[in-house]
């Protein structure tokens, strides 16, 4: 026979007993379902790195073309100095480039529907293109760079084994990258399907919203695909920093209070955050185009207006203060 109060005890034990089996369980799948994640994530990182990786080495396959560009001024320049001696149908010519030092001879051949006149005209305009592709592909280089550099660090920090909060701002950093997230969100989290939207929004005079551009790629996707072209784009003149967008009615014109809070913002979210004056400059949305090839975020205006801002502090504190949540 049991003793008296011995049942109690023993129920109360195996209790606790099986309450921490229980919890040991939750925080073993919990803790192999982050693993799987982590993984996943990592897989996605590398992938990334092998696509920027070759990237930027054709990024800068362009850029060494460049090389040419001054080999081609020189041969064109030295055939229209001897244009009067040669034939009209000329297809290849030794002449002596006294540019060099010392002269030395150079053979020249010309394409047989050109002829040499024609041929250094094309010389010419071909190097100009590669002028302005050498141009291109060096602020697409810093960016490709950069994106690689973030890349390397966030695949470094997923090999630290990092905790679930961690975990779960790395896989946002890579969405702001563009990298998918194919890990199945947080464990033990029920995913749901959310939109993300590429810019921030703040309230500007009159409760209007004025929207600035969260990052390059976002600024690309907030000028290209949520600006209208009626809408008033602005940015800060001669700065990296975010695209600002006024949304505004048909045959509306952006009042002048908008247009300075608009302007302040512009200037607050880019490098020239803290000057005073800052150049900005504003047109309408189908005034702004997208070079083919170029860098996130780098763009072309067709028309613009630029003025002078005077930063007012309190204007800055009552804008930033005035940001709206995130939509969902």
């Amino acid at each position: 026979m049991s003793a008296p109060g011995d049942g109690p005890p023993q129920s109360d034990e195996g209790a606790t007993k099986r309450r921490a089996e229980r919890e040991r369980l939750r925080s073993a799948r919990a803790a192999s379902e982050l693993e799987i994640r982590r993984i996943a994530l990592l897989r996605g990182v590398r992938r990334a790195l092998v696509r920027t990786a070759r990237k930027l080495g054709a990024i800068e396959g362009d850029a060494q073309r460049a090389q040419q560009v001054a080999n081609l001024r020189r041969q064109a320049s030295l055939v229209l100095s001897h244009l009067h001696e040669l034939p009209r149908h000329c297809t290849e010519i030794t002449l002596l480039d006294l540019s060099l030092d010392p002269p030395e001879p150079v053979a020249l051949q010309f394409d047989p529907r050109l002829g040499p006149k024609r041929s250094a005209d094309a010389w010419f305009v071909r190097a100009r293109k590669l002028e302005r592709g050498a141009a291109i592909a060096a602020t697409r280089a810093v960016a490709t760079r950069a994106e690689l550099e973030t890349l390397e660090r966030i695949a470094a920090r997923l090999e630290a084994w990092p905790d679930e909060a961690d975990t779960d701002a790395l896989a946002a950093s890579l969405r702001e990258l563009g990298v998918a997230d194919r890990s199945g969100g947080s464990p033990g989290k029920k995913q749901k399907p959310t939109v993300r939207l590429p810019y921030r929004e703040f309230s500007g005079s009159g409760h209007r919203p004025i929207w600035v551009g969260r990052g390059k790629l976002d600024n690309d996707r907030l000028t290209l695909d949520h600006a209208r072209p009626r809408d008033l784009w602005l940015h800060a003149r001669g700065d990296a920093g975010a695209h600002v967008v006024v949304p505004l009615g048909r045959d509306e014109a952006c009042p002048p209070d908008l247009l300075a809070d608009a302007a302040t913002l512009a200037a607050h979210f880019s490098k020239a955050r803290g000057q005073s004056p800052v150049e900005v400059t504003y047109t309408a949305r189908r005034f702004v185009r997208k070079p083919r090839g170029s860098a996130p975020g780098l763009v072309s205006l067709i028309r613009e207006t630029v003025f002078l801002l005077r930063l007012n502090p309190e204007t800055l504190r009552r804008l930033l203060a005035s940001e709206r949540p995130a939509a969902r």
